[in-house]
């Protein structure tokens, strides 16, 4: 699937990371859910392939990423598939806050009011917890070689943006359990 029709095919784009949690310190820092090649931000994007390409014979567009900038896009088949594995950076989408959407379709909004249905208690719990616990022992508890924030290792002895990291999955894990 070409980037135009990706991008004709469209629908859901929201911004994420830094900028959404009110943590961002640079430009550079600034995430999308979507793909914008004109743009000098980062980008994921889910959208629907066409049907003929759904129906091929070959190995169908599943998802992709793009670097300068960073875009990354999955289809809507392959991003269910991640979804109902409660996987903590495709959810994180649906339940964005409405001020941080870029582009919507009308299955975009279907998706959105239906993020209930990815949020099974055992699964939540699985995905959150051991992506909690990855992120933890690679970026906490060894500090890695070379990388982007040396800096706060060198300051603080551990990487203070991963930290807030965990504990933001850790918290949001904690209000699925408790609250959906």
């Amino acid at each position: 699937m070409t980037k135009e029709t990706i991008i004709q095919n469209t629908i859901l784009r929201t911004v994420r990371g830094s900028l959404v949690y009110g943590t961002e310190v640079t430009k550079e820092e600034t995430n999308y859910y979507g793909l914008d090649s004109s743009s000098d931000e980062d980008f994921f994007r889910i959208t629907v392939a066409p049907l003929q390409d759904i129906f091929s014979l070959t190995n169908p567009f599943q998802s992709a990423n793009w670097k300068d900038p960073d875009e990354d896009v999955h289809e809507l088949k392959s991003y269910m598939k991640l979804a109902l594995r409660a996987n903590p950076n495709i959810l994180e989408p649906l339940a964005t806050p409405e001020e941080f959407i870029t582009d919507i379709t009308e299955e975009g909004r279907i998706l959105r009011a239906n993020l209930h249905l990815f949020l099974a208690r055992k699964t939540v719990a699985k995905s959150y917890f051991g992506y909690s616990e990855a992120q933890l022992k690679r970026y906490i508890l060894h500090q890695p070689e070379g990388g982007k924030r040396q800096d706060l290792w060198a300051r603080f002895g551990y990487d203070t943006k991963a930290a807030y990291h965990i504990v933001r999955l850790l918290k949001t894990s904690i209000e699925i359990l408790t609250e959906a």
